[in-house]
């Protein structure tokens, strides 16, 4: 028998499945070990350790938002926990495993429909099993003049990633605040709309976000108060124009001039898209002719000065800005012209390196990283390229920094001496997203061993300082992995914590079986609220 909580036994936990089996059937209830292979997390720190690794004890595919909530009522029954997983691809923040062992994973692969694609309103209405892959070639198929976002790699749920505020690299990239609309089961097993989506037979729920009263589809993202199946998104009608390359700065301290003369075309509107400044070691990742050389840089853990020459022995600036323009062709030439003069007058050696494609678009023709500003999915040809020890995963830290040079410059010098302190420096800078035009997310990926509880110790100690650090300076964490979510909610403690305990009170209103991925991002239900970590 699988690990189970505290307050259900073996007979009845077996008396769920088989009521949950009558529902989606046997196929489709699953609490073999080799079945639940799949529900463990594959990034996991914590990965074949015997009392950490969270498990499920068994998990179960509904097809249809009826079975989800028939499914819902019967865990309630029981008291039986869930964690619900949209296709597990959440890779670096927990993947598709509970928080806690003997949770029932709740796997919506099965409902992939796409509802609606509206071409004349640019939007989609999608279900939880819908990848980013399967909108991109519903739309090539269809032939409709629309982009869509998304991230790297493009195998992931589209509800799954915009309901944990992912990003993507057009400028539609805001997920969150490019959604409208949702259809929600509640812990109860009721089903909710919001928007208006409330209104029978409505013909504008992936047009209007607001509905009429208060906003509430907020509530259902990085949450345990609900469970998404349905969701309205909006789309990008294709340009008539797209020019997508590099700003490259060679120095290693150009980071914070990267970063000031960005904030004031991204604040213009002069760069519209998520423009991402990293290290020029990332654009190896796709550039076969200098890939290896930085690979067997890296694996040998060089100085800063043995990357900056590789970098210019093959024309890649340290700091690289990936950014694109879009829209007419004289426009997009405007743009192009302006922010050339601005980052010149920055640095007089920044160099540029641009293509500019017209439509009809032959997407074959473009790199990974102009794919990805066109809204193409790939398999992650365009990655974070790490640059530790050799490693087979990740979990991501990814701090909140104000949009200035001076914060970028800081918060370079203060990890680097965390990283250096943990023997895995120098930490040179990361990618830098700029998801709005006032804050930069910095996305850090620290190394995970699969299996190696001691290196990856270290890695968890150095994730740890690195967030008393950041909140010693105020930038908080947006996205945290299963290990440390409980951590990063402890972090936002203004008021004795009032953030959280107005989560917890609208969760023991909903939810007070505390049956739905208790102690999501932090949010624990009364019955469970002992169990609370902070590490």
């Amino acid at each position: 028998m699988p690990q189970l909580p505290k307050h259900i036994t073996d007979s009845a936990f077996q008396e769920c499945m088989v009521e949950l089996e009558a529902i989606v059937s046997k196929e489709w209830v699953m609490t073999g070990q080799s079945d639940l292979q799949s529900y463990r997390d594959d990034y996991g720190i914590f990965w074949g350790h015997s009392e950490l690794e969270p498990k499920p004890s068994a998990a179960v595919a509904p097809a249809s938002t009826d079975e989800v909530q028939a499914v819902v009522r019967i865990l309630n029954k029981y008291q039986l926990p869930c964690w619900t997983i949209s296709t597990g691809k959440n890779l670096g923040y927990g993947g598709a495993a509970p928080l806690k062992n003997g949770m029932i994973t709740i796997d919506l692969k099965r409902m992939n429909r796409i509802i609606e694609v509206n071409e004349k309103h640019a939007y989609a209405i999608v279900e939880p099993g819908v990848s980013y892959f399967d909108l991109f070639n519903y739309i090539r198929d269809k032939g409709y003049k629309l982009w869509m976002s998304c991230p790297s790699p493009g195998w992931g749920s589209i509800i799954g990633n915009t309901s944990e505020h992912g990003v993507g690299y057009t400028p539609y990239g805001d997920h969150y605040g490019n959604q409208c609309g949702l259809e929600v089961v509640l812990p109860d097993g009721d089903l909710l709309r919001t928007g208006m989506g409330a209104m029978p037979d409505t013909k504008t729920w992936g047009t209007f976000k607001y509905g009429f009263g208060p906003h509430i589809d907020g509530m259902f993202t990085q949450s345990n108060l609900g469970i998404v199946t349905r969701m309205g998104i909006w789309l990008m009608p294709e340009p008539p124009t797209f020019m997508t390359g590099w700003a490259m700065m060679d120095g290693i301290d150009d980071f914070a001039t990267m970063i000031e003369a960005t904030r004031d075309l991204r604040q213009q509107d002069i760069i519209t898209n998520m423009a991402t400044v990293f290290p020029g070691m990332m654009d190896a990742t796709y550039r076969p002719e200098s890939g290896e050389p930085l690979r067997e840089l890296i694996a040998g853990r060089g100085s800063p000065m043995d990357l900056i020459k590789i970098l210019k022995e093959h024309n890649l600036g340290f700091w690289t800005n990936r950014m694109a323009f879009y829209g007419l062709s004289n426009a997009v030439k405007e743009k192009y012209e302006y922010m050339m003069d601005h980052y010149l007058a920055h640095n007089p050696k920044t160099r540029f390196k641009f293509d500019t494609y017209s439509a009809p678009y032959d997407f074959r023709k473009m790199d990974a990283g102009a794919k990805l500003q066109a809204g193409v999915p790939n398999l992650g040809e365009w990655t974070v390229m790490g640059w530790t020890e050799d490693s087979d995963a990740h979990a991501f830290f990814s701090p909140i920094i104000p949009f200035t040079g001076e914060a970028a410059q800081e918060h370079v010098d203060v990890f680097n001496e965390i990283f250096t302190r943990h023997g895995r420096g120098p930490y040179i800078g990361s990618i830098a997203l700029f998801n709005t035009t006032r804050t930069c997310m910095i996305t850090i990926p620290l190394p995970v061993r699969k299996g190696d509880h001691e290196f990856n110790r270290v890695s968890q100690d150095l994730f740890l300082d690195l967030v008393q650090a950041s909140t010693e300076r105020g930038w908080g964490d947006y996205r945290a992995p299963t290990f440390a979510m409980d951590t990063i909610m402890d972090t936002y403690s203004f008021n004795n914590h009032a953030l959280r305990r107005f989560h917890e009170r609208i969760k023991d209103t909903l939810d007070p079986n505390g049956i739905f991925s208790p102690g999501k991002n932090g949010i624990w239900p009364e019955r469970y609220r002992d169990t609370r970590v902070i590490i």
